[in-house]
């Protein structure tokens, strides 16, 4: 028996290929780092980082990763090809999007000359178990600040004594230790709200440049609306100097330095009762600028001679905030207010209800956007998708009972006169009252399309750039798929060739049905819809018959239809002159907003002309405070009216209300006015730029722009607007004002 066994074993060694008989090592994914310094947010594009190592063959890879979305239905998206080396190491870098609280992270290398995946690892955020896994995410309702340094700068506890009674709308802090390590798309920093960078390592600003990709994608972020809070003082000639990496956020022209020993105004700009220093007169080398721009903030040296320490400047659509020191240098790192200095900088809104309201327990949705999808699936109802009340469902369950339990029973008993009979009655009743059911839903349903929208789009007049955000709430009649891409419109109504646009989910940051704070994590399975890898295409996404879904896009491109202003800062500071439309955009129903002040202004429509004048309390032009305007305008207010009245504030609202308070949100008072955290989507927010050198103009546009196309293949795309949907587009023009003469 042992010779014909030995022959056998001989002959399946001589068949079977050398690679199943000797064990071959494939490329595996070994690490993934999430967010920025292993902090994000969910609900919103986050960097992730993974290192594969090489197998015993260089190979071309893709990564396929696996996370959820907000409902907890596993999507996919992939990376960009990749080489790897024989048993080398390979880090590559994408944006990916995670709906859940405490979601693994699946992820698949796909080997392209193998045509086949090669491996497949899932991390987990349970570090006890997974060393190499992933951190879980963080509530959508969270403020995310990221500090950018080898030290910390002391943000955490320059905000511990903000931190809210809710976990999740606490301040959440993550740390990137090296510039390496910084994302290289923009759309990264989608869920961060504030970016603080310290620049006193001198040897790792040395090796940045200003078209290096990471650097870049921050100019990006903060041009397209995100703020910065930049430290700068021994370095920043290698920062904000000519070539310097960040020089385009620079308040003016860097012109050197200056020796200062005099830091008595900033002691007392923190308001603290800690001297800088107790050892003598300092002496601190502070960076100067010609040309400067933006608001001083604070300065230094002499009333004749001052030097701006802290300078705030809109670069964009966003905001930069200077502060000519080194916060984590000593003596600086070692100030005992140096909290309060950073608390200064950070200038962050205050968020606890106002005196008045203090004791109004609000009960309504968590953030902003969840109003908005309430409202948009509430508009359902004007193109003729009708809900049926509770007590018309109550009332047909009731008649149900009765005719399948008593009805029948007096049915077959006194009119058959046959029990037996009821093998018969009862499933013709179920069957009829399902018949009946399907019948009333489709009535009420129909079975049309329904596409809502709301889409703000800003447009900075000073350069051109122009960015949209867009929500759509897609109704679907039947059970199906849906390929969607984005048709992004100019101002005039033509197709715009795009920089950059994402289509995404939209989550709800709640813990309710449905809602992103759910614990639940990923589901096993395969992935059941994907995005291409410029994320501008989502690709099989279903919906449920007669139910809703809704996305976000956004979209960037520059346009030549911009507004001629001219706006002058008065003594008073307030704002005269005139806008101007030389475009086909027809705008109605404009306010100019400078500061905490708005006019409004009526309709401009295309080669219309509006003034802007000092008028009477008496005029519909009249100045007014904004947060008064829109109260008024939309009789919204939480220090009125009964308990029961303020907790359906919101639901008296319509979509373009909701959406200005979005677009204005801590200019109107942010939570403390409106009770409402906007922290999910909260780049939407320009009040930030709202400087002595900025007014913006919003108008509201009456017919339909930009749309999600569905792509039934890859050659046919069609429109899914219908002439019953319902949408809403506003402008937000961001313009220049000019400093009174007399000022100077």
């Amino acid at each position: 028996m042992r010779i014909p066994f030995l022959l056998l074993l001989a002959t399946a060694a001589f068949l079977l290929p050398a690679e199943t008989l000797l064990a071959q090592k494939k490329p595996a994914p070994v690490l993934a780092e999430m967010g920025f310094g292993n902090c994000y947010k969910v609900g919103s594009w986050t960097p992730l980082r993974i290192t594969v190592e090489g197998g015993d063959k260089p190979s071309t890879l893709v990564a396929n990763v696996w996370a959820p979305d907000g409902e907890g239905t596993l999507t996919s998206i992939s990376s960009r090809p990749f080489n790897v080396s024989a048993g080398g190491l390979a880090t590559i870098e994408l944006l990916v999007r995670v709906g859940q609280l405490d979601s693994s992270v699946e992820i698949e290398l796909y080997d392209l000359e193998l045509n086949k995946a090669v491996s497949k690892r899932t991390f987990t955020t349970h570090r006890d178990l997974d060393k190499a896994g992933i951190a879980p995410g963080e509530p959508a309702t969270t403020r995310l600040i990221v500090e950018v340094a080898p030290s910390q700068l002391g943000v955490a506890s320059a905000e511990a004594d903000k931190t809210n009674e809710e976990w999740y709308t606490q301040d959440v802090v993550g740390r990137v230790t090296s510039l390496d390590a910084l994302p290289r798309e923009s759309l990264a920093y989608e869920g961060v709200d504030t970016v603080v960078v310290s620049t006193s390592d001198r040897d790792a600003w040395s090796a940045m440049r200003p078209d290096d990709p990471r650097m870049a994608a921050l100019v990006e972020w903060v041009e397209q609306g995100g703020r910065l809070v930049l430290y700068a003082a021994s370095n920043a000639d290698l920062v904000l100097g000519s070539g310097g990496s960040l020089e385009t956020l620079s308040p003016g022209e860097y012109t050197g330095s200056v020796t200062l020993d005099e830091f008595g105004p900033l002691e007392t700009h923190v308001g603290g009762n800690e001297p800088l220093s107790r050892r003598g007169r300092l002496r601190l080398a502070v960076p100067t600028f010609a040309n400067l721009q933006g608001d001083v903030e604070l300065s230094l040296g002499t009333r004749d001679d001052p030097v701006p320490l802290v300078v705030r400047t809109r670069q964009g659509l966003g905001q930069v905030v200077l502060v000519g020191l080194d916060i984590d240098e000593p003596p600086i790192r070692n100030w005992k207010s140096r909290d309060r200095l950073v608390e200064k900088n950070l200038a962050f809104p205050n968020d606890q209800p106002s005196t008045d309201t203090e004791n109004y327990y609000y009960s309504g949705p968590d953030d902003v956007t969840v109003a908005l999808e309430q409202k948009l699936d509430a508009a359902l109802e004007q193109s003729g998708i009708r809900t049926p009340p509770f007590m018309a469902i109550a009332g047909l369950v009731v008649l149900y009972i009765l005719l399948i339990g008593p009805g029948d029973y007096f049915f077959v008993k006194k009119v058959l006169k046959k029990m037996e009979w009821t093998w018969i009655t009862f499933p013709a009743i179920v069957v009829a009252t399902c018949l009946a059911a399907y019948w009333y839903a489709d009535y009420l349903k129909g079975d049309s399309l329904r596409v809502n929208q709301v889409e703000i789009v800003d447009v900075d007049n000073t350069t051109g750039f122009a960015r949209g955000t867009m929500w759509t709430h897609i109704f679907s009649p039947n059970p199906d798929r849906y390929t969607l891409l984005l048709d992004a419109k100019s101002p005039a109504g033509t197709t715009s060739e795009l920089a950059g646009s994402s289509v995404a989910w939209m989550g709800k940051p709640s813990s309710g049905l449905g809602g992103m704070s759910n614990e639940q994590g990923m589901l096993p399975g395969r992935p059941i819809y994907a995005w291409s890898p410029d994320r501008a295409m989502m690709m099989g996404v279903p919906i449920e018959i007669w139910s809703t879904k809704t996305f976000i896009t956004r979209w960037e491109t520059k346009t030549d239809d911009q507004l001629i202003s001219n706006l002058t800062r008065t003594p008073n500071n307030l704002v005269v002159g005139s806008v101007e439309n030389p475009t086909e955009l027809s705008l109605s129903d404009c306010m100019l907003v400078y500061g905490t002040w708005a006019w409004r202004l009526g309709d401009l429509p295309p080669g219309g002309k509006v003034e802007v004048t000092p008028t009477s309390l008496g005029d519909p032009r009249a100045t007014r405070r904004l947060r008064n305007m829109y109260e008024d305008r939309f009789n919204f207010s939480v220090e009125q009216g009964s308990y029961y009245e303020r907790q359906q504030l919101l639901g008296r609202l319509d979509l373009a209300a909701l959406a200005e308070m979005m677009m204005f949100y801590d200019a109107l008072g942010g939570r403390r006015q409106s009770h409402q955290w906007h922290r999910h989507q909260h780049f939407v927010d320009l009040s930030h730029s709202l400087d002595s050198h900025t007014a913006m103009l919003v108008g509201k546009c009456d017919a339909p722009r930009s749309e999600l196309l569905r792509a039934e293949d890859s050659e046919s795309v069609e429109s899914m607007r219908g002439e019953k949907d319902v949408y809403v587009v506003l402008y937000r023009y961001v313009l220049p004002v000019a400093e009174d003469s007399d000022e100077n």
